[in-house]
């Protein structure tokens, strides 16, 4: 018979392995997630534990002090209502397919250079629905994704709703649904994985095609004018290290985006098109995790997130002056409660945006801020209702107006693990 206490050192050296095996995986997983949308690395954050099922609504909005030049008029809020659907289904014991999905309502209240409300714009439709397939093959070692961007959003714009986008979709506001359409679209990456002592470590690669659309159609003083775009491939690489430190756990995921040229081509009223080429520069991203084991708490957690975007090429092939810019996050968030009952959280956050020299508008705009959140978990049978409001205070700088600004957010989001 085995000793007692060989039983638990026995049971002490599987649990370490099994813990081991799902940092790595998890390692793995968030490559690969990275490598395959080419996604910002802010998003990274909080897509390591998905969900089975996601549904709900988002409500936000920002208010500014001085209200922000746009063409003639002047911006004085901006919101936006995002109702997202996400589905993760197991295929097997090593294969997940997700669709995710959303409905998007914005709004950009207007007014003139006095201060009083004149109009108010509005575009809403549902954005592109993307489709998942990720497979663990060779014990986890090898991970395969391939993704589809079907072209479901509104993408065929005419010039008041993309003057609509272009506010609404501004990167500085972080609206829930920054963007609707963007034309069919396909990624297949795969992802390797090896450990190396304690740690767990990751590299993945994954290759984007898009397909042309049609961005803008609109009719001017009776011209029917067509904008076609033909966006280039994209490469995405992306690096992850992960390993346990005692009870706690450290994570860093780096990423690297190239771009191809994109074509864009303009004809009116059954003129030839005219048109040309542009390269958006190449990005670097890079997120350290930590999550902290403190008894008592289900999570406790600090994250930091910078990416920096490299000058773009014109249409005369040079590069743009003024047209790089950073992105600094960081975040710390806390959870209480016991998984599948009553639970609460929040969270604190900070977010720095150089901005673009490159423009004077608030698609281009400087922002610094600092936000708080506040969140429940609410059981209900197998699923859990979490609501949650934010509240933020920054300052945006388009260059021409500088001006303090105050966001509010409210979400009900309905959860199966």
């Amino acid at each position: 018979m085995i000793a007692r206490r060989d039983r638990v050192a026995l049971h002490a050296e599987r649990r370490g392995r099994a813990t081991a095996r799902r940092a790595w995986r998890c390692a793995a997983v968030a490559v690969a997630i990275a490598s395959l949308a080419g996604a910002p690395l802010a998003a990274q954050v909080t897509s390591l534990r998905r969900p089975l099922l996601q549904a709900g609504g988002t409500w936000a909005t920002w208010r500014f002090d001085t209200p922000v030049p746009a063409d003639t008029d002047r911006v004085e809020r901006v919101s936006q209502f995002s109702f997202p659907l996400g589905v993760v289904i197991p295929l097997g014991a090593r294969w997940t397919f997700d669709v995710t999905g959303a409905y998007a309502m914005g709004e950009v209240q207007l007014s003139d250079t006095s201060g009083v409300h004149t109009r108010t714009l509005d575009l809403r439709g549902p954005t592109d629905v993307k489709f998942r397939l990720v497979g663990h093959l060779a014990s986890d070692r090898l991970l395969l994704n391939l993704g589809l961007n079907a072209p479901s959003g509104l993408a065929s714009l005419d010039g008041e709703q993309l003057r609509t986008l272009r506010i609404v979709g501004a990167p500085s506001l972080r609206m829930p649904s920054p963007t609707l359409g963007s034309g069919l679209g396909g990624t297949a990456g795969v992802v390797l994985a090896q450990r190396a002592g304690s740690w767990a470590l990751a590299a993945g690669a994954s290759y984007e095609i898009r397909s042309q659309y049609t961005p803008i159609d609109a009719a001017i003083a009776g011209i029917t004018s067509t904008t076609e775009l033909n966006p280039g491939d994209a490469v995405h690489l992306s690096l992850g290290a992960d390993r346990l430190i005692g009870p706690h756990r450290l994570s860093f995921l780096a990423g690297y985006d190239r771009y191809g040229k994109d074509a864009i081509s303009l004809a009116a009223n059954g003129a030839p098109q005219v048109g040309g080429e542009y390269r958006l520069g190449p990005s670097i991203s890079g997120l350290m995790l930590l999550e902290l084991g403190v008894p008592g708490m289900q999570e406790l957690s600090v994250a930091i997130v910078d990416r920096y975007r490299d000058n773009y090429h014109g249409l005369d092939g040079r590069r743009v002056d003024g047209s790089n810019g950073n992105q600094l996050d960081a975040r710390l968030q806390a959870r209480f409660g016991v998984p599948r009952r009553f639970g609460w959280w929040f969270g604190i956050d900070g977010h720095v945006d150089s901005g673009l020299d490159v423009d004077q508008s608030l698609a281009t705009a400087a922002m610094s801020a600092f936000g708080g959140s506040l969140g429940l978990s609410l059981p209900i049978g197998a699923v859990s209702l979490e609501p949650s409001i934010r509240g933020s205070v920054g300052t945006f700088d388009t260059g021409a107006v500088s001006t303090r600004a105050t966001g509010f957010g409210v979400s009900v989001t309905l959860v199966r693990r």
